[in-house]
C-alpha cells in the first residue's frame, strides 16, 4: 500500500466505508457497510474500481482531499455535492461535476461539499485501509472505527492498480430527492398505512416522530410479533416507529410492523429531520390480503 491522499480539512462527518462485516450478528456487530449503495457503487464504477471497494462517506459538512502521490489519480463524487478542484501554485478552483470521474494530478486538491439529502460518496482509485473483522467500515452502534478521518489524516491506495478505462462519460443520477412514501411489507393482518414525522435519522436509524401514537396501531401492536433484527425493520417502541438502519443493533424485543423493501432500502438514508413520510403496505406481499386501515400519528 502506498499513501496517494491526504485530508487537509474536514468540517462535517465523515467516514470510511465498504459493503461491511458480513457474518458477525451473533457476536452483536451489525454489518453496516454503506448507508446507500447505489451512490456508493456508482462512485467505485467511475473510479474504476470494484463494487466492495472504500469510498470515504460523506454525511455533512465539507471535506478537502489533495493527492501527495507522485502520480495522477481517478476521483469520483456521487450524491448531491459541490466538488471543486485546485491546482499546484493556482488560487483559483474550478468546478467538476458529480457523476464524472476527474484526474487529479499529483499536489491538486479536491474540495467536495455536501448540498442534500442522504451521503455522498468520494472514490478513488484503489483506495484502501486497516480492516478490522474484515472490513475498513466505522460502526456507529459499536464505535469501531479501523480509519478514523480527520485533518491530515492520509490514505493508503493498493500498489500495482493500472485503470483500464477513464470512465469520462457521466452516470445517470439516481435517488436525489427525499421519499415522501417508504413501502413496505406488513408482518401484521391489518397493514397500516401510517403518516409520520421523521425525528431525527442516522446510520443506526430513522426515529419517526409519533407523540401520542394510536389506539389503532397500539392495540395492532399487541399481536405484532418480534422478528430478528435487520437493517428496514420497522419496529414499534413507546416513543413511536424506529426504521432500523444498516449499523442498527442486532437484537430487540419490539413488535414489528414489517419491513421495507429491499429495493427501498436507500430511501432510508435520504429521510430529513421534519420531513411527512407515508408508510405504505404492499398488500400483495401477503395471503390473504388484509384490508388496509388508515391512521394519522400527529405530533
Amino acid at each position: 500500500m502506498t499513501v496517494a491522499l491526504r485530508i487537509d480539512a474536514l468540517t462535517g462527518i465523515a467516514s470510511l466505508q465498504d459493503t461491511g462485516r458480513v457474518g458477525h450478528e451473533h457476536l452483536g456487530i451489525p454489518t453496516g457497510g454503506f448507508w446507500h449503495t447505489t451512490r456508493a457503487h456508482l462512485a467505485n464504477a467511475l473510479a474504476c474500481n470494484p463494487n466492495g471497494a472504500p469510498a470515504i462517506e460523506l454525511l455533512a459538512g465539507a471535506l478537502t482531499v489533495t493527492n501527495i502521490a507522485d502520480e495522477g489519480t481517478v476521483l469520483a463524487v456521487t450524491g448531491p455535492a459541490t466538488c471543486h478542484l485546485t491546482h499546484p501554485g493556482s488560487k483559483t478552483m474550478f468546478n467538476h461535476p458529480t457523476y464524472h470521474a476527474m484526474h487529479l494530478p499529483p499536489g491538486s486538491s479536491a474540495t467536495i461539499t455536501h448540498t442534500g439529502a442522504g451521503p455522498v460518496y468520494l472514490a478513488a482509485h484503489g483506495l484502501t485501509g486497516r480492516q478490522i473483522l474484515g472490513s475498513v467500515g466505522a460502526c456507529a452502534f459499536t464505535g469501531i472505527t479501523p480509519n478514523p478521518l480527520s485533518a491530515r489524516t492520509e490514505l493508503g491506495v493498493r500498489e500495482h492498480q493500472p485503470v483500464a478505462a477513464f470512465a469520462s462519460t457521466a452516470v445517470t443520477r439516481a435517488d436525489t430527492q427525499p421519499p415522501t412514501t417508504l413501502p413496505y411489507t406488513p408482518h401484521t393482518a391489518a397493514a397500516l398505512t401510517l403518516e409520520v414525522q421523521v425525528a431525527r435519522t442516522g446510520r443506526t436509524g430513522a426515529h419517526l416522530h409519533t407523540t401520542t401514537p394510536h389506539e389503532g396501531i397500539r392495540a395492532a401492536a399487541r399481536d405484532l410479533p418480534s422478528h430478528p433484527v435487520h437493517p428496514g425493520l420497522f419496529q414499534i417502541t413507546p416513543a413511536g416507529i424506529l426504521a432500523l438502519g444498516v449499523d442498527a443493533g442486532t437484537t430487540g424485543g419490539y413488535p414489528t410492523l414489517g419491513v421495507i423493501h429491499t429495493h427501498a432500502l436507500n430511501a432510508l438514508s435520504l429521510l430529513t429531520p421534519e420531513s411527512t413520510v407515508l408508510l405504505t403496505p404492499d398488500l400483495a406481499a401477503r395471503t390473504p390480503q388484509p384490508a388496509p386501515h388508515i391512521i394519522r400519528l400527529a405530533r
